[in-house]
C-alpha cells in the first residue's frame, strides 16, 4: 500500500486523464453540491459524486479532494487484494499480488485520476474479502458498489451469490436477505429517477444504448471479444499473469490452496466474462479506452488467481523460490512500463492541450464571453462558478442542425459567441451543426468570421475565434501544436 500510494502521488501531477470523463466528474460534483445533494444525472450512479462532494468540504480546490479520495480507494484495493491473496495462497503470493496491482497500468493511472472505477473496484474487492471472512456484509459492499457503477449486480453480486451458495455450501435460499437488500437499493434509485426527475425508462437503458453503437451482426461482436482476450488483456496484465491465472484456476479446481480459492476463481471468471460480453455487445474498436476502464474490476481477482497459480508452482520447488518470486514480479515490468508510457503520452498529447486551452480561457477571455465548446474545456470550466457563457454543441437549437453556414453565423452573432471549439467526433454534435468547419480554414458565415487559431489532430479538434463588427477576441497560444502551459503543477 505504501508503494501504491507513492507511485500514484508521483504520477498524478503529470497525468492528464483518461478522457473527458475525468473532468466531467468534477463538473458533476459541483452539480451535486449546488443541489444540496438532491440532484444527480440519471445516466450516472450517485455514489462517487457524493463521496467527491463530501471530500470537497475538506478544501484544496476542485480537483485534489476528489483525486485524493479516489486515490485512497485505489490504494485500499491493493491492500485488500494482497490480504485476500495471502489468505488463500500464502504470504509470498500476497506480496506478489500487492506489488503487481500497485504498478499495473490501469490500477496505477486511474488511481491517480478522478475516475469512478477505482472506488467501484475497491468495493468489489472489499465484498470478496468480507465473504472470505464469513461476513454477509460482503453483499452490502456490492450494494454500495452498485451506487458507483450499475454493473455491480453482474460483476460482483452474482459471483458473491455463487460463492456464498455453492462454494461455501450454503443453500441459495440463504442469500435472500442480500438479494432483497440489493433490490431495495436498485428500486430506490429507480424510484428517485421516476419521481425526482420524471424519467420513464429503466435506468439501464440510456448508458447501455450509448455504448452499443458498433457494427450489427454476430461476427463483429465475436471478433471484438476474441481480440480483447488475446490482444488487449495481455497488453494490460502480461502473459505472465494470464498463464499463472490459468495455472491457478487448474489448481483451485483440483483443491489446491486454502479455503477461498474457488470464490476468487468465481470472481475472476464472472468479471472477465462480463468484460468480454461488454466487448461483444458494444463492438467498439479493441483499443477503445472504454475497454480499459471496464477492465478494472477484472484485475484484482485475476491477479489473486495468478498468485494462487504461482504458489502452487512454488510449492513444487525445493530451492529457488526467491528466484521464482523475482522472475514472476520482474517479468511483468516491460509490459507494465510500455502501457503506462503509452497512456501517459496519449494523455499528454490529446488531453493536456484541451486542459491548457480551458485554463487560458478562464484567465484571458473577456468577462461575459460566449463560448461553444465540447469535451474537456466545456466540462472543466463548469467545475466552478465563472463569468462566461459556456455552452456545448448539443445545447444549440435542434432546428439549427443542417442549416447553411450563414444561418449558424447569424445565430452566433446574435448570442455574442467569441470562441468555438469544433470536434471531429460525432458524439460532440459539432459535425452535425457545422461540417464546414472541418477543414480548419477561415470561414465567413453571415456577419461573423471563424478564424482558426489552434488545432490538435490526434483527438480531432480545431479552435476558432469568432470575429464580427471589428471585434477580435484575444487569441490563445497554439497549445494543440505543443505550446507550453502550466500543467497541473507539483500539486495540481
Amino acid at each position: 500500500m505504501v508503494v501504491a500510494l507513492g507511485v500514484r502521488l508521483v504520477v498524478a501531477p503529470s497525468y492528464f486523464g483518461w478522457e473527458e470523463g475525468d473532468y466531467g466528474n468534477l463538473m458533476m460534483i459541483r452539480e451535486v453540491l449546488d443541489s444540496g445533494f438532491t440532484w444527480f444525472r440519471p445516466a450516472h450512479m450517485p455514489g462517487w459524486y457524493v463521496l467527491g462532494a463530501m471530500a470537497r468540504f475538506v478544501g484544496g480546490g476542485e480537483r485534489w479532494p476528489a483525486l485524493l479520495m479516489t486515490m485512497g480507494f485505489s490504494v485500499a484495493s491493493v491492500g485488500l487484494s494482497a490480504w485476500v491473496a495471502r489468505r488463500v495462497a500464502g504470504a509470498a503470493a500476497g506480496w506478489l499480488v500487492g506489488l503487481w496491482l500497485a504498478l499495473q497500468p490501469e490500477m496505477l493511472l486511474y488511481g491517480a485520476s478522478t475516475l469512478r472505477s477505482p472506488v467501484f473496484t475497491c468495493l468489489g474487492v472489499l465484498g470478496l474479502a468480507l465473504l472470505l471472512r464469513g461476513r454477509e456484509l460482503g453483499h452490502a459492499a456490492t450494494a454500495a458498489a452498485f451506487l458507483v457503477r450499475m454493473e455491480a449486480f453482474f460483476v460482483f453480486f452474482v459471483p458473491s451469490l455463487w460463492s456464498s451458495s455453492w462454494v461455501r455450501g450454503r443453500r441459495l435460499s440463504s442469500a435472500w436477505p442480500a438479494a432483497l437488500g440489493l433490490a431495495l437499493v436498485v428500486g430506490v434509485w429507480q424510484l428517485y429517477l421516476v419521481v425526482g426527475q420524471g424519467e420513464t425508462e429503466l435506468f439501464l437503458a440510456r448508458p447501455v444504448g450509448a455504448n452499443t453503437q458498433g457494427e450489427d451482426g454476430l461476427l463483429p461482436g465475436l471478433f471484438t471479444a476474441w481480440h480483447l482476450a488475446t490482444w488487449t488483456l495481455p497488453r494490460k496484465v502480461s502473459w505472465t499473469v494470464i498463464a499463472l491465472a490459468a495455472v491457478g484456476l487448474t489448481a483451485v479446481l483440483r483443491g489446491h490452496g486454502r479455503p477461498g480459492g474457488r470464490a476468487v476463481a468465481a470472481y475472476a471468471g464472472f468479471t472477465l466474462a462480463f468484460w468480454l460480453a461488454e466487448g461483444f455487445v458494444s463492438r467498439q474498436d479493441v483499443n477503445h479506452n472504454l475497454f480499459w476502464v471496464w477492465l478494472m474490476p477484472v484485475l484484482p481477482p485475476l491477479a489473486i488467481l495468478a498468485g494462487i497459480g504461482w504458489s502452487s508452482l512454488a510449492e513444487r520447488l525445493r530451492r529457488g523460490r526467491p528466484l521464482a518470486f523475482a522472475a514472476a514480479l520482474l517479468s511483468v515490468a516491460p509490459t507494465f512500463r510500455a502501457e503506462v508510457d503509452y497512456q501517459r503520452s496519449r494523455s499528454e498529447a490529446w488531453y493536456r492541450p484541451q486542459l491548457e486551452l480551458a485554463r487560458w480561457l478562464e484567465d484571458h477571455a473577456p468577462s461575459g464571453s460566449g463560448m461553444v465548446l465540447g469535451s474537456i474545456p466545456e466540462v472543466w470550466m463548469q467545475r466552478r462558478e465563472h463569468p462566461f457563457r459556456v455552452s456545448a454543441w448539443w445545447f444549440l437549437p435542434p432546428d439549427l442542425r443542417g442549416q447553411p453556414a450563414d444561418a449558424v453565423g447569424r445565430f452566433f452573432a446574435e448570442h455574442d459567441v467569441d470562441y468555438v471549439m469544433w470536434f471531429a467526433e460525432e458524439w460532440t454534435d459539432a459535425p452535425g451543426f457545422a461540417p464546414w468547419l472541418a477543414a480548419g480554414e477561415e470561414v465567413t458565415a453571415g456577419p461573423v468570421r471563424f478564424v482558426p487559431v489552434d488545432r490538435e489532430d490526434g483527438y480531432g479538434w480545431i479552435f476558432y475565434v469568432v470575429e464580427r463588427d471589428g471585434r477580435t477576441p484575444p487569441r490563445p497560444p497554439a497549445f494543440g501544436q505543443g505550446a507550453p502551459g502550466p500543467g497541473w503543477g507539483p500539486w495540481g
